[in-house]
């Protein structure tokens, strides 16, 4: 099984926004994986301190899947693909650099 700690709230360093990413997005009880197979073997484990378990849908692009492990199973539904503009904008000019 392969895990990729992508970013740790620590790593945070504004304050606030740390915050509210961990209120708000459960950063702290969120695990990524790779793909669903994984996340299905890993959530059923019930890692202590692990709330939502997400991965890609490899069939979609953009999309994803959810686990919720709940006290009587397992809980599964879609992440759907973003179907409004781009959010963040990035300057192709600071990447060349």
């Amino acid at each position: 099984m392969v895990v990729v700690l992508l970013l740790t709230h620590s790593q945070i360093e504004n304050d606030a926004v740390r915050n509210c990413l961990i209120i708000n997005q459960l950063i702290d009880q969120t695990v990524l994986m790779p793909d669903r197979n994984t996340a299905n073997e890993f959530a059923q484990r019930r890692p202590r301190g692990v709330k939502v378990v997400v991965c890609h849908n490899a069939h979609v692009r953009g999309a994803g899947h959810r686990f919720n492990p709940t006290r009587g199973g397992m809980q599964m539904g879609p992440v759907k693909k973003w179907q409004g503009q781009m959010r963040l904008k990035t300057s192709l000019e600071a990447q060349l650099k």
